[in-house]
């Protein structure tokens, strides 16, 4: 397969540095962005583990749950 475009090759190189990772596993996901010559990140966290109105709000103080929540705003 011959490959002329920069886009593709660029495709076709990150799609071989992850054929063995499974993203879906992870917890967070960390990608630079360059735009520009500006450099942005963007921080996906995993929709599963996303916390709700409901486990951010507790009654009960022994709740272990609610301690391991992190909030990041930016």
């Amino acid at each position: 397969m011959v490959i002329s475009r920069p886009a593709e090759r660029r495709y076709y190189r990150v799609k071989r540095w992850l054929r063995d990772v499974d993203l879906f596993s992870k917890d967070y996901l960390i990608v630079p962005i360059n735009q520009n010559a500006h450099w942005y990140i963007l921080l996906i966290q995993n929709h599963n583990n996303v916390p709700t109105e409901g486990d951010l709000i507790s009654d009960d103080e022994d709740d272990d749950y609610g301690k391991k929540i992190k909030l990041f705003y930016i």
